[in-house]
């Protein structure tokens, strides 16, 4: 059963309060969408208009046919405000919600109208997992920076061919000849446990907690754990901690210093993410350069805490880290990006799922490209459809509805800036078809504001070349920078969905 039939079922007990936005809502007006005939001498002929607000620059209008296939304006008008009137360059107007003109020869009436998604409001069916209906953030989580993960970046300023050193003593209340080292580094890591290398992994990489590790031993009291962490460009991570085995199981009777500062409800098991030897809050020293040394070269570069430690200046980092979202939570139900604060993810993973969601974009009429309301939705946080202000543009794979990098939608189905609009989405994640003895790409479609947009499109990434568990990851919202709003996100896990007409 595709996507639409559960919808249809849901929207038999739609949400109104969710669906009652007018033209007087719009923050222009001018801007959105028209429709009327074009008058010829065979006849009248439909005919539709988008108009966008280009801020200073004034005003554009596509005439289309139609505005529910991809085709060609017919023109491109250009014009500017004059009072309570739009004038266009070939003399075209609009005035109180009418746009009246020419074109080639015959004479067109255009009436504004309102288009909203025929699965706005849509209530989630039985058996589907809530992510969001307005009530509270408590099944989300900052997405690039979990409590547990430490932002060099962030916390020593940004920049390439670097290294940081991360230092933690270790509390140990016996002797524990064999335990496991864990550690996640963006990029490089080297560790010394007690002033022994333990490690070393001099490469170029984005980080992935816990993927490195190292068999090491405590003595019962103070052990010292040193981390250097080296940084090419973009990101710049590190995450550490302690396990009894190589699978990941907790260390016992371990303590670590520093540690958090205290917060009102937060527990350390929270910010450990339920691992209770995973490592917080951390002593830095750094970071430290040297000209004509890239990255890999300062892997092997002794700074301060390797050639003399007692000169080395440490503080600490990580004090405060919080496990929820910093997100707004607004009062009409929505939640809002705050720019700044970062991505969330859903805390919980998935893997076959039927998504539906309902989110807006700001009015920011003199921003352009990927600054005009730029977010998006991945699926297990690495697959995207776009989220942006691409009204009335040519709909790229890069502006809204579209899948990042990888196909552009059928028809770019964007509705103008501040009015609610609807992704409902089937993704199947890569897997291993036993019975065909082949590995099978993950494949996504897409129906934007009900119209559908990607059909059953093959996404990068690969496919594995062996049985396997069936991967599963959280649905991310990215924090771009602007304030894009959220509501109504709900899913219907799905065993072995398939994906088709």
């Amino acid at each position: 059963m595709r996507l639409l039939a559960v919808l249809a079922s849901a929207l038999l007990f739609a949400l109104p309060a969710l669906c009652q936005q007018t033209l007087g809502d719009l923050p222009d007006p001018f801007m959105g969408d028209y429709q009327g005939t074009l008058s010829t001498p065979d006849g009248d002929q439909p005919l539709c208009a988008q108009v966008i607000c280009w801020g200073d620059e004034g005003y554009q209008a596509n005439l289309l046919p139609t505005l529910e296939r991809r085709a060609e304006p017919l023109a491109v008008l250009r014009g500017s405000a004059d009072g309570d009137v739009l004038r266009f360059e070939d003399g075209s107007t609009i005035a109180d919600g009418v746009f009246g003109g020419v074109l080639e020869g015959s004479t067109f009436a255009l009436n504004r109208f309102l288009r909203l998604s025929p699965t706005l409001g849509a209530k989630p069916p039985d058996g589907s997992v809530v992510l969001f209906d307005g009530a509270g953030l408590d099944d989300w989580r900052l997405g690039g920076a979990a409590p547990w993960r430490v932002s060099l970046s962030d916390e020593l300023g940004g920049g390439p061919d670097r290294v940081a050193y991360l230092g933690s003593r270790i509390l140990s209340d016996r002797d524990i000849p064999s335990a496991w080292l864990q550690v996640g580094s963006d990029d490089g890591v080297k560790a010394w446990v007690n002033g022994e290398v333990v490690l070393e992994v001099n490469v170029d990489r984005s980080l992935v907690d816990f993927q490195d590790q190292a068999e090491i031993a405590l003595h019962e009291g103070w052990n010292e754990l040193v981390l250097k962490i080296t940084q090419n460009t973009g990101g710049w991570e590190a995450s550490a901690r302690l396990c009894a085995d190589p699978e990941g199981a907790p260390l016992e009777g371990v303590t670590f210093e520093p540690t958090p500062e205290p917060q009102e409800g937060v527990s350390l098991e929270l910010l450990q993410g339920g691992h209770p030897s995973t490592i917080v809050t951390w002593l830095a020293s750094g970071p430290y350069q040297e000209e004509g040394l890239g990255c890999t070269e300062l892997f092997d570069r002794p700074f301060a805490p390797e050639s003399e430690p007692q000169a080395a200046e440490w503080r600490p980092i990580n004090t405060s880290p919080s496990p929820y979202t910093p997100w707004k939570l607004l009062p009409d139900g929505a939640m809002e990006v705050v720019g700044g604060a970062g991505s969330i993810v859903t805390k919980r993973a998935f893997s076959d799922v039927r998504l539906h969601m309902e989110f807006r974009t700001p009015f920011e009429p003199n921003n352009r490209g990927q600054g005009r309301g730029n977010s998006g939705v991945y699926l297990q946080a690495q697959h995207e459809v776009q989220v942006l202000d691409s009204y009335g543009l040519a709909g790229e794979n890069n502006e809204c509805g579209g899948l990042y990098g990888v196909s552009r939608p059928i028809v770019n189905a964007c509705a103008p800036p501040t009015v609610w609009q609807t992704f409902d989405i089937e993704y199947r994640p890569a897997r291993f078809n036993e019975e065909r003895g082949v590995g099978e790409a993950a494949r996504m479609s897409v129906w934007h504001n009900g119209i559908l947009i990607h059909d059953n499109v093959e996404l990068p990434g690969g496919a594995p070349d062996q049985p396997g568990p069936l991967p599963v990851g959280p649905i991310l919202l990215q924090d771009h920078g602007n304030p894009v709003q959220y509501r109504n996100i709900w899913v219907v896990e799905e065993q072995d969905l398939l994906l088709g007409p």
